[in-house]
């Protein structure tokens, strides 16, 4: 693979300007994961902020840094020295700042949090610790004041209005779950309208807008009403204890008939770091169809709970886990819906071996 680098195209008959080369590359990534860094302009257009790595080589990912390269001149600064994990160095819409994604702590067993560097020399501040959820997705809102942001929360995703300084303010999505994974399908325009796709778990993803972080969400699309005229299977969130103190929850989806005891399955998401979720999922409604009771747990590890319960995997890769998931088990088969002499398991990535 040849290392991905920098022109800028003027947009008439011109020839295009080469800004960077060498043996280092553009951040790539491999699937499945989230998508590589966007490049950013500066609000001056002098600047363009990046991530980089320092060779195409797989092995070399965790190397990424963010860098800052000067358009007239093609120099290339770090951003602030940082080596490894740094990623989506974004200027502000005004003024210098950029904000970039890094583990807590610089720690890779931790979540990703959302950094403000501010000025020359990057100097970083931790914007998001008080959220305390992985966040994958920052947005800048108009006037470069407050950013948008998005991490898995609990069985859903949550969005929240980040000020630069001062608490955050989660957004009311009216129970949809915004689409995406390892980054969400959500954009801001200039005006502060919020546009994203979304699911519920009776309705597979449209697209919604809100008309400002205040509003409620109105559906703009109508792709999936064929849905609406289907019966779906009930979802909800589940919650127990673990043996280990731990808050855990999951994801249930119940056959139509419950006057009788139905076979478990286990649908044990991959990652680990991901979590299972009460949106639309073909899978379990699939199943569910077919009389399953359909348990989708998030043990040890997942990003739904906050940065203890997923770094809690650190050294427990494989006991922990599963102490988790039987503990979730054990709940499910106190309800009568459950036959708890009939159980399959079945799962995908991490979840899956």
């Amino acid at each position: 693979m040849q290392p991905q680098h920098l022109w800028v195209q003027p947009t008439d008959a011109g020839p295009a300007k080469r800004l960077t080369s060498g043996s280092w590359s553009l951040e790539f990534v491999l699937p499945p994961s989230s998508g590589a860094s966007p490049l950013s302009w500066s609000a001056d257009g002098k600047q363009i902020a990046f991530a980089r790595v320092p060779s195409t080589e797989s092995g070399k990912l965790d190397q990424v840094n963010a860098a800052i390269v000067e358009v007239e001149t093609g120099a290339i600064r770090s951003l602030n020295d940082l080596e490894r994990f740094q990623s989506a160095p974004t200027y502000s819409p005004v003024g210098a700042a950029l904000v970039y994604h890094y583990p807590r702590e610089g720690k890779p067993e931790n979540i990703g949090d959302i950094y403000l560097a501010l000025g020359a020399g990057g100097l970083a501040k931790n914007l998001t610790r008080a959220i305390d959820r992985n966040l994958y997705t920052a947005l800048w809102m108009p006037g470069g004041k407050e950013l948008l942001v998005a991490g898995n929360d609990r069985a859903g995703v949550g969005l929240w209005l980040q000020p630069l300084e001062g608490a955050a303010r989660a957004l009311d999505l009216d129970g949809l779950v915004v689409s995406g994974a390892y980054g969400y399908e959500v954009s801001v325009s200039a005006g502060g309208a919020i546009a994203f796709a979304a699911t519920r778990a009776d309705l597979p993803a449209e697209v919604y807008v809100m008309s400002s972080a205040s509003a409620k969400p109105r559906c703009l699309t109508h792709f999936n009403d064929w849905s609406r005229s289907r019966r779906m299977a009930q979802m909800e969130r589940v919650t127990w204890k673990s043996a280990d103190g731990f808050e855990e929850d999951g994801v249930v989806t119940l056959p139509a008939d419950l006057s009788m005891p139905h076979a478990l399955v286990l649908v044990i998401h991959g990652g680990p770091t991901s979590s299972s979720k009460v949106s639309f999922n073909v899978m379990a409604q699939l199943m569910a169809a077919e009389g399953w009771v359909v348990f989708s747990p998030n043990y040890r590890g997942s990003d739904n709970l906050g940065n203890a319960y997923a770094a809690a995997i650190t050294n427990d890769a494989g006991a922990g886990p599963g102490r988790d998931v039987m503990a979730g088990v054990a709940e499910l088969r106190k309800r009568p819906y459950v036959d708890a002499a009939r159980s399959a398991v079945t799962g995908w990535s991490y979840g899956g071996s």
